[in-house]
Order: C-alpha cells, then structure tokens, then sequence
C-alpha cells in the first residue's frame, strides 16, 4: 500500500469515530464508564486529526494541536463576551445559543447532587436537600427542598393557603428562592404558599405530584402552563389519567446524558459546534423517515383532542381532588405569546368551568426578561410574573372564594 493509500484509509477511520461519536451518543450511556470513554474519544479524535494533518501538511503535530486549543479557548471567551453583554445581535449569538442550550447545560433533574428517581413521578428534588449548587452557564443558585422533595421549606407543607404547579418556570430555574416568583407572590400576599413545580413536569405530573400534599387549608391552586407539557399530558389522557412512569434505567441514562451535556470536557466546544452544525440534517432525515406516521386520514385527525382541550380535561380531573378557585398562567421558554392564554379563554367561553381563572403574561414577559442563552427567565421577570398574578388575584378576591361545585363523576 503506498503512503496516500495509507493516509486515506487513516482518514476515513478517523472520520468513522468522528461519525460515532457525533451521531451515536446514545451508545455510550449504557454505562457511566462508556461515558468516560465518550469523552476519551472526543479528545482522541482531535489529537489524530492534528497527527494525521501535520504529515499531509509536514509540519509539528504540538503547532496544530495549538491551533485547536486556541480555537477551542476562543470559543469558549467568545460565547461569555455574549452572554455577559447580552449581545442578541452579535454575529454568531444564535448558533452560540443553540450550541449552549443543547450541549452545554446543566439539567436541574438529573444532575443527582440535587434530585432522585422517583418510581411515580420519574424524578423529585433530594428529600431534605440543604445548600445544594446548581450552576449553569449563566448562574450560579442554592437550592433547599423540604421533607417531600419541593423547593420549599418544612413549614410550607403545613397548612399552605396557595399551592403552586408548574414545571422549571414554577421551580425557579436558575434563580435564587427568594426570587422564584413563588416566594416573591407569598410576600405580596402576606399567606403561606407552597413552591410544588418540578422541572419539566407537565400538568399530568403535576396533577399526581398534587395528591401528595395536604390541601386542607388550601384556598387557591395555580398552575403554570408551558407547550411543552403537552406529550406527557397526551399520554396521560389516553391512558384514562392513570401516568405512565419510566423506570430507574431510563432515569439513570438520563442521568448519563447530563454527565456528557453538562460538565466539561477536553474540546467540549469543538465537538458542540460540530453537532450543532450537523444535527438539523439529521433531524431533517428523521422527520423524512417519520413522515409515514403523521400521515394519518383526515377524519382521526379531526377526531383527535387538541392539547387545549387536553390540558382542560385533566384540570377536570384535577377538580376531583380540589375543590376551591384554580388560577392558570402561561410562561414559554424563550419568549410567551399570547395564542395559548387565548385559546384557553376561547375554551372556556365555550366550555364554561366554574371557578377557573386565567392570568395573561404575555404582554408583561419581554425578551430582556430571560437569561441570554438559556430560555428561563430571570429574576426581573419573576417579579413581573407575581405582580400580575397578584393582580388578577386581588381582582377577583380569590383568596376569598368559597368551594365550587366538582365535576360530574
């Protein structure tokens, strides 16, 4: 075999690992150490593509690999120059976003100094959590959770007059507890409240995490909406609202999955862009090979519930548990508009429920109200969203409402 021979079948076993470990992630989550092996290849690959290009190139292989620490270092202060300044405009802040968002972030659920599996509800906060740190790109909190795994403290459980549900918006990703707009609501109205939202909870979830608490003393539940709840919620009502659980394996890859996503590694920023570059193909080439499964007729299309008319069903369901005013907002990531809170108000106009408020928000959350590149709000926009829920609160004298009547059995 002649030496370009050689070099090219090098090439093209090197572009094979590249290719595995860009496009196969999940083969390395079965166990914590393919992890480390995952990280390992990552930091091999870039020392043979330096070795390979300095004998095509004849020059040393410390001068290229140089050139990749530079450029690894460059993007790393590029990305904090941007979200330090909040530079929305600066070229290159859409693709630095994306590439935070999707491979350099902490998950609050499985980062496990903070939360568990739980066979019910998939995943809590750590039972009793003191001082725990959640960090992430562009914050750094405490988090304390009381005996039942919610972000609250030990007394909030006892006797709440307000309960609160709702997924990362409700927890108070990335702000401290005093800020959450929880906490801040509880000041404003001068009664105990319980911080129940869990990341990523859809209002199924919420609805099974609700009939944990005691809710003797309860006199308003509000809920937090977001579009993302909308498969879980999905699956609950087809399954007559009885949830459907993933085990601890599946939790556990998860787990492995934030190993990856949410601690660095050497060349982290090298293979993220890199994945971001190529993933909308492949997400492209899924959507191709998936698009058999939406061709659906057009009368089970139309037969089909909408997610407004689902999550309204599962607050039915919730009512058999509650009996007081429900009060629900709407807070989306990266930006709220205001199509979801009114078709929520079209469906209830329609399909009156006794009792159910709404709280609009998208009119008070602006795009200066969320983090630079994660799309949760911070703590300005918290203190925007309790002064309006205090608002339709005090309008409607919520906190004075008697029980409404439960739906039919």
């Amino acid at each position: 075999m002649i030496r370009s021979q050689g070099r090219l079948v090098e090439l093209l076993a090197l572009v094979l690992v590249v290719a595995l470990i860009v496009f196969h992630l999940d083969w390395f989550l079965h166990h914590s150490a393919m992890v480390w092996v995952f990280k390992a290849l990552v930091l091999f690959s870039v020392i043979w593509l330096s070795t390979w290009f300095s004998r095509v190139l004849g020059v040393r292989v410390w001068g290229l690999l140089g050139v990749f620490i530079v450029v690894e270092a460059g993007a790393w202060l590029y990305a904090n120059r941007l979200v330090q300044g909040r530079r929305y405009s600066a070229p290159g802040f859409a693709f630095m976003r994306n590439m935070a968002d999707d491979w350099h972030r902490n998950i609050f659920q499985y980062d496990q100094s903070l939360s568990q599996y739980d066979p019910e509800l998939f995943y809590t906060l750590r039972p009793n959590l003191r001082a725990g740190t959640y960090k992430g790109w562009e914050f750094t909190t405490k988090i304390d959770a009381n005996s039942a795994g919610l972000r609250d403290d030990e007394a909030s459980l006892r006797d709440p007059s307000v309960v609160f549900l709702g997924d990362s918006f409700t927890v108070g990703w990335g702000v401290d507890d005093t800020a959450c707009f929880t906490s801040q609501l509880e000041r404003l109205l001068a009664c105990k409240t319980l911080n129940a939202g869990m990341s990523s909870f859809g209002t199924a979830r919420e609805t099974e995490l609700l009939k944990r608490l005691d809710l003797d003393s309860c006199r308003l539940l509000i809920v937090q909406y977001c579009a993302n709840d909308d498969y879980e919620n999905k699956m609950y009502q087809q399954a007559n609202f009885h949830l459907l659980s993933s085990g601890r394996e599946v939790y556990d890859r998860y787990v492995r999955y934030n190993d990856v996503t949410g601690q660095y590694f050497p060349f982290k920023f090298l293979y993220s862009a890199l994945r971001t570059v190529v993933m909308p193909w492949e997400r492209a080439w899924t959507a191709r090979r998936a698009a058999h499964v939406a061709a659906t007729s057009a009368a089970s299309v139309a037969a089909e519930a909408t997610p407004t008319d689902i999550f309204f069903q599962i607050l039915r369901h919730l009512r058999r548990y509650y009996r007081g005013p429900v009060l629900v907002t709407h807070i989306e990531a990266v930006g709220t508009g205001p199509e979801i809170i009114r078709d929520f108000e079209s469906h209830l106009k329609a399909n009156p429920m006794p009792g159910v408020y709404l709280a609009d928000m998208s009119d008070v959350l602006r795009s200066a109200d969320y983090f630079a590149f994660d799309n949760h709000i911070i703590p300005e926009g918290h203190r925007k969203v309790a002064q309006r829920l205090n608002e339709v609160i005090r309008r409607h004298r919520l906190l004075e409402k008697v029980d409404v009547p439960l739906p039919p059995q």
